[in-house]
């Protein structure tokens, strides 16, 4: 796979400075196929071209001083030809999620909290540092074992025949989280092609009435449209009942139909309330569509929790 450098992952969150790399598939890799897509215009119509979506968009911590040298030895050390075998595998099965958690949760590089107060100079110049960076790992024939025993909020990343947005914060009820502890996998199927910018996804709580507060809140960055996209190494602190959403200011997220709406609710608030501690009144549900969010992670105390897997992916959804 090619992994490269996405520079609007880059950002300071709880002290840390943290980079995403995200990872294109090859021709004859498993996720080829799932991520090479026909490529439409922004009225929705095929253009004849096709475009390739990367795979996975891992998230890490690195020093303020990064070096390309820090992200080539990192993705050398952890992000190994037996990492990538079993990131071609798993990424194709239903519940995909539930096998990149565990293998993508631990690969960081390992450093302190920042020191520099002036954020915004330390973003942009890490960001021309790392302009660029790119590596291919070959995959192996050996895998990693990994068991794929994790929280589960929300109803699914795979529905893809309505959309919703654009411009508002969507949440939805369906699939609340089943355990407390911290999320670190999130994956969402934006509608379209290209690349839809400014993206947030957060865990919400009910306060009392209508009124939803952000729990924890993670502006991703871009998200590259037309194929479900899952990102890794997050840390989102979850609480049992917390319930998925989604905000970006011009692009619209799948759902279901309103045939297939078997959702628990789905509620908007118009604007952004996807940052942590943002409290809105989100109003009656709208509709019961099921949006095209899920998220996994681990229960407090770093453990491993069986689930009962969501009914779309016992259908064999991948």
């Amino acid at each position: 796979m090619n992994i490269e450098f996405e520079p609007s992952g880059t950002q300071v969150m709880d002290g840390f400075l943290v980079v995403r790399l995200d990872f294109y598939p090859e021709i004859g890799d498993k996720t080829y196929a799932i991520h090479y897509i026909d490529e439409v215009d922004k009225n929705g119509k095929p253009t004849g071209n096709k475009v390739l979506n990367p795979c996975l968009c891992h998230i890490t911590t690195i020093p303020e001083n990064v070096q390309i040298e820090d992200l080539t030895k990192f993705i050398g050390e952890q992000i190994t030809s037996e990492v990538i075998k079993t990131l071609d595998d798993v990424m194709v099965l239903p519940g995909s999620a539930h096998y990149a958690s565990p293998l993508m949760r631990n690969r960081k590089i390992i450093t302190p909290r920042i020191l520099t107060k002036n954020y915004i100079d330390l973003v942009e110049s890490t960001k021309e540092k790392l302009q660029g960076f790119n590596c291919i790992v070959r995959k192996d024939t050996r895998s990693v074992d990994i068991q794929p025993q994790t929280i589960d909020v929300g109803g699914g990343a795979d529905w893809t025949n309505s959309y919703v947005g654009t411009g508002t914060t969507n949440i939805d009820k369906t699939n609340p989280a089943n355990a407390s502890g911290n999320i670190d996998t999130y994956q969402l199927f934006v509608n379209g092609s290209g690349t839809s910018t400014d993206n947030k996804v957060g865990l919400f709580y009910l306060v009392s009435g209508t009124t939803y507060r952000t729990r924890t809140g993670y502006s991703i960055g871009a998200v590259t449209r037309g194929s479900k996209q899952t990102f890794t190494g997050l840390t989102m602190a979850v609480v049992t009942g917390d319930i998925a959403g989604w905000y970006n200011p011009g692009y619209y997220l799948n759902c279901s139909s309103s045939v297939e709406g078997d959702g628990q609710g789905r509620l908007e608030y118009a604007g952004d309330s996807c940052d942590t501690d943002d409290e809105n009144d989100f109003g009656a549900d709208v509709n019961t569509r099921v949006l095209s969010l899920y998220a996994t992670g681990t229960e407090a105390g770093g453990l491993s929790i069986p689930i009962v897997m969501h009914h779309r992916f016992l259908q064999g959804n991948s």
